[in-house]
């Protein structure tokens, strides 16, 4: 049986060969291909690509070139989209990553990832190099900047009118005002901008007003006493950066070609790759597991019990191609005889 599997079921290098990605494309490639082992981003593309093509982007047209059965038109893909499963779109926005939530490049894998998409290696070199370069730009978004007048204004209007209010009433001798004016502690207003984003999604950026006493306090105090602050408003989780990320990359990589081989074969099979098996079995599993465990991360808004779609291992799809190979006997044994 296992002969037979790997006859009509072959798996390409492109699949699990990443070699040749250069550090450059590590991220965008690793984002990529776990888009394509998840059931709900290839569910909820098809949904996306509709929305998209009713208004495509220059983007979105190049990209749909390289999405085998792409609908050729909004009807069409009206049509297709009857059939496939809801996402909770809300439950989506609202988990998405915060490390990779600023990245236009995480969007588009949404759109067009999953696994009716061609694999990264696949994609014309220059596109590649494009879609990692995009990638890549929301991480020179200045972490911390003078806020604009518009940012101050989303500040302010939260206070204006009741300060208006308590000023219009105001009588003589009265301290009302400038007791308010001392005691209320102007709160960070969310001046996240996305047309898209609903109300339960987290806030991302936030303006304050702070004040800064310069004369009482060494800059150092100052920093740790922000730093402290800091830390209990942050609107979201934290991004994890450590200082291996490209190793960390390619080491998941690896681990998800390792686990695409799995499916098809066993370690001992002479077309499992040689530069696999001499890591042994155990350590092979371990990356599997990590390619498991960044799947997970990447993409916290999927169902709680989502694997990717190569997580299991050849007994597993053995079983799996023999219930399928006994259903299409019985559908043959129940054809009328002519």
């Amino acid at each position: 049986m296992a002969d037979e599997i790997h006859d009509f079921i072959p798996i390409r290098s492109v699949e699990w060969d990443f070699d040749a990605v250069p550090d450059t494309e590590l991220r965008a490639c690793l984002l990529w291909e776990l888009a394509h082992e998840s059931e709900t981003i290839s569910w909820n593309s098809e949904k996306l690509r509709w929305r998209a093509l009713s208004r495509p982007t220059r983007w979105d047209s190049e990209l749909m070139k390289y999405v085998p059965n792409s609908p050729a038109t909004i009807a069409e893909a009206h049509e297709r989209l009857q059939k496939i499963p809801e996402m909770d779109e809300e439950t989506m926005c609202g988990k998405i990553n915060a490390s990779m939530s600023g990245s236009d490049f995480y969007s588009q894998v949404l759109t067009f990832g999953g696994s009716s998409t061609k694999h990264w290696l696949e994609l014309p070199g220059d596109l590649r190099e494009q879609l990692a370069q995009r990638d890549q730009q929301w991480m020179m978004h200045p972490r911390c900047e003078q806020a604009r007048l518009g940012d101050l204004e989303a500040l302010w209007s939260k206070y204006a009118q009741e300060l208006a209010e308590l000023r219009k009433n105001e009588k003589e001798g009265d301290d009302t005002v400038d007791a308010h004016l001392a005691t209320t502690v102007v709160e960070p207003a969310d001046t996240t901008f996305d047309e898209n984003r609903t109300p339960e999604a987290p806030r991302q950026r936030l303006t304050v007003a702070l004040t800064i006493d310069f004369h009482r306090f060494t800059d150092q105090e100052i920093i740790l006493a922000f730093g402290d602050w800091l830390k209990s408003i942050r609107p979201c989780p934290s991004p994890v950066r450590r200082g291996k990320k490209l190793i960390d990359e390619r080491a998941a990589l690896d681990g998800l070609g390792i686990m695409r081989l799995l499916q098809w074969y066993r370690m001992t099979d002479d077309a499992f790759p040689d530069r696999f098996r001499r890591r042994g079995c155990r350590a092979c599993y371990k990356l599997r597991q990590l390619a498991f465990d960044k799947f997970r991360q990447t993409f916290p808004f999927l169902p709680p019990d989502e694997k990717p779609s190569s997580w299991s291992t050849l007994p597993e799809t053995e079983k799996m191609c023999l219930e399928i190979e006994r259903e299409l006997e019985a559908l043959d044994a129940a054809k009328p005889t002519g």
